[in-house]
């Protein structure tokens, strides 16, 4: 007997068969409650296929309809597919009922601000499947939705479709700026409201968003590992896909700035767990790759400069003078030379081209932005009179001992006149 594709395991009541030797009753299931598991039974998870598993279903199928392709664009198209069985079936009869070739499917993937994933599925489905990725999933998300805390599954969702799909820390999806999110888009807004009000949504404590979490586990929408804290919840990157699919662009950006604060506010201000500060760091990557636009609108958001801060301090100092070049270059370009964003992209740059040992340098660098700091923020704004001192810190470093203190003695008389004598610090 095969019961096939439960949704709930309460439909099971009365079903499951006594023990005996006799006839066997296998169920398949996206749900992972314990109510499934009982004396007698035996959980099998179905994994995803390996890289040679994933290229030979593919060569296989393809060459029974007389259809070859590279193995290098099939072993990559498998890779973007994330390994999943029904995803490649479905993707090899879309190939061969559209005649695209592996490259023109992968490259339809990849423009997700053109293409959704639900239009690249065959007119007939194969092996018999009753419906699309997209539709499996969207069924599951809606049933998640439903269980406690009622609402909460798919706002989270929405949030960790925007993070590393390899693992997202649960502090960053648990934390305020989270639990905030979770409680405005509440997807049932009678559930996140208070009784008697009309517009405060109810706040979701962390012990509710942790069940969201679970909620969504239960369905094998994530894969929610309590014990490992960096990386904490995993989630294939389909689903991702499909998730992003149904934002709006103004949802998207919204969602991602939500997503850039929790991250932020997870991110500790010393950073003593090495492996943390690396899941943060490659959080804020797939953030900037899935929704770079939103990071900058309306102004660089810090989690950006929060992450080449990180490498540097780590010890990886070649690595955040690749970042803040970036970083400069696209500040420049959406939001002008003169942006304060701009101005402070420059300064990190400059800074770490020092502690990268080219002290002549980093001192050259703060001189053009001292230059162009008193041009659009005035002689006497506290951030012009910090790119002084720090000028005058990286030449000192540099070798001109003399020029460095010529030019502390001027700033000092300049810093009594704009801050006065009695001024606890020097500027920020």
């Amino acid at each position: 007997m095969v019961l096939d594709d439960v949704a709930d395991p309460a439909d099971l009541h009365g079903l499951w068969p006594p023990a005996g030797p006799h006839g066997r009753t296998l169920v398949t299931t996206r749900r992972r409650d314990a109510a499934l598991a009982g004396e007698g039974r035996r959980l099998v998870r179905v994994g995803l296929f390996s890289e040679a598993e994933a290229l030979d279903y593919l060569t296989t199928s393809l060459a029974a309809h007389g259809r070859s392709e590279p193995p290098d664009q099939l072993t990559a198209l498998a890779a973007e597919l994330g390994h999943l069985a029904l995803a490649l079936a479905q993707a090899t009869a879309y190939l061969i009922d559209s005649g695209d070739s592996a490259a023109t499917c992968r490259g339809l993937l990849a423009n997700e601000q053109a293409i959704a994933l639900a239009d690249l599925v065959p007119d007939a489905l194969p092996d018999e499947q009753a419906t699309t990725l997209a539709a499996a999933w969207s069924l599951s998300i809606a049933r998640a939705d439903t269980l406690c805390p009622a609402g909460l599954a798919r706002p989270m969702l929405h949030l960790a479709a925007l993070l590393d799909a390899n693992g997202i820390p649960q502090d960053a999806l648990t934390g305020e700026a989270a639990r905030a999110h979770l409680s405005t888009h509440r997807t049932d807004s009678s559930l996140g409201t208070r009784p008697g009000s009309t517009a405060e949504p109810v706040p979701v404590s962390h012990l509710d968003a942790v069940r969201a979490l679970r909620a969504l586990d239960r369905l094998s929408l994530i894969d929610h590992r309590p014990e490992t804290s960096h990386q904490t919840v995993r989630i294939h990157q389909l689903i991702q896909r499909t998730t992003r699919d149904t934002l709006t662009r103004d949802q998207k950006s919204q969602y991602a700035r939500t997503a850039a604060d929790a991250l932020l506010a997870a991110w500790p201000r010393i950073e003593r767990d090495t492996a943390l500060a690396q899941a943060l760091r490659a959080n804020t990557e797939a953030l900037t790759r899935l929704a770079e636009e939103a990071l900058y609108r309306p102004d660089v958001h810090e989690v950006l400069y929060r992450t080449g801060r990180s490498l540097g301090e780590s010890g990886q100092v070649t690595a955040a003078m690749d970042h803040y070049p970036h970083l400069a270059t696209t500040t420049r370009s959406r939001l002008g030379a003169n942006h304060p964003d701009t101005l402070m992209s420059r300064h990190e740059l400059a800074h770490w081209r020092g502690e990268a040992g080219d002290a002549a340098g980093a001192a050259a660098a703060f001189g053009e932005l001292l230059r162009d700091r008193t041009r659009v923020q005035g002689p006497d704004h506290p951030n012009t009179l910090n790119t002084r001192l720090t000028v005058a810190h990286w030449r000192g470093r540099a070798g001109d001992a003399d020029g460095a203190a010529a030019a502390l003695g001027e700033l000092v008389t300049d810093m009594v006149r704009v801050l006065g004598l009695d001024h606890p610090e020097h500027p920020p």
